[in-house]
């Protein structure tokens, strides 16, 4: 059932937003192509920042700690 209801939000959705959007296709290259790079950057910084900062603390400080 689950799954069911999941899909059925899923279309409604769809259906949804494709009425918001103006004289843009659902199926549309570019748009694709900037989402996922959008979506790529915002990986990449949720990774880089705390990866960054935990590359900054002094490994004994952060053993003595625990």
């Amino acid at each position: 059932m689950g799954d069911q209801c999941r899909l059925l939000g899923s279309l409604a959705t769809t259906r949804f937003l494709t009425s918001l959007s103006f004289e843009v296709q659902p199926a549309d290259p570019i748009l694709l192509a900037g989402v996922v790079g959008i979506l790529w950057v915002v990986a990449l910084a949720a990774c880089y920042f705390p990866a960054r900062r935990a590359a900054r603390t002094d490994p004994m400080v952060a053993l003595r700690c625990e």
